[in-house]
């Protein structure tokens, strides 16, 4: 039962990492036509209707490199640094729940 409760621990710190307001202010001053693409995001995941959960994956699929703005391919790197890690986090939060409950059901 720990293991599941870390897990939960785990996953919601990687969904807290979801969050990217200064890339997208960046975004939106510099490259508009993107950020206008990419639905207009604020960057706040709670605030933004699931506009930021499309930057998270447009991060990971690395659509920064693809501005000509240099300061928001090199913010993108250090955003998609972080979004890798929310997504591993994610992932390992989830794999633990997954083991607990097994374990729970299985072994006890």
């Amino acid at each position: 039962m720990l293991v599941t409760l870390i897990g939960w621990f785990v996953l919601l710190v990687g969904m807290l990492l979801i969050r990217f307001p200064h890339f997208c202010q960046v975004l939106r001053q510099q490259d508009e036509a993107l950020w206008l693409q990419l639905d207009s995001p604020s960057g706040y995941a709670l605030v933004d209707h699931g506009k930021t959960i499309e930057v998270f994956s447009w991060l990971l699929e690395r659509g920064f490199e693809q501005s000509s703005s240099q300061e928001v391919q090199q913010l993108g790197i250090s955003a998609y640094k972080q979004a890798f890690v929310a997504r591993t986090l994610m992932f390992s939060g989830l794999s633990m729940m997954v083991l607990g409950l097994l374990h729970r059901i299985f072994f006890v």
